[in-house]
């Protein structure tokens, strides 16, 4: 059940009836199931075969806790964000990588501006 069947944008995410959250140090995988019935119940299990941990969440009346709880746990086991996590660690990238592209391209305008004063 936990060897990957399935990929997306590069990570194994599937396998046999589970979802593959994270790797582990060990080459096996943090591996559950998430479910939901929006807007009355959100649930997730993940279970770190390396440690023997694992959680069970079940949430009602909110529509993402129990999956962003899960979240949180596998990144806290593993030091990976999960495939559902991905979507946000991308986002919350996007503004110091402009705002670091943004800097660059101005210091090499102004470095650029500089050494043809100078010439």
């Amino acid at each position: 059940m936990r060897a990957p069947l399935g990929r997306s944008l590069g990570f194994d995410i599937w396998g046999l009836g589970t979802s593959l959250y994270a790797p582990t140090g060990n080459g096996d995988f943090i591996f559950g199931h998430d479910g939901a019935n929006d807007p009355a119940i959100n649930t997730a299990a993940r279970l770190n075969p390396e440690s023997g941990d694992a959680l069970v969440i079940l949430v009602s009346g909110q529509s993402s806790l129990a999956t962003t709880l899960g979240s949180d746990w596998v990144f806290w086991q593993s030091g990976y964000p999960d495939l559902f996590a991905t979507d946000t660690v991308f986002g919350s990238m996007m503004v110091p990588a402009l705002s670091g592209t943004a800097v660059i391209l101005e210091v090499a305008v102004v470095l650029g501006l500089r050494t043809r004063r100078k010439a």
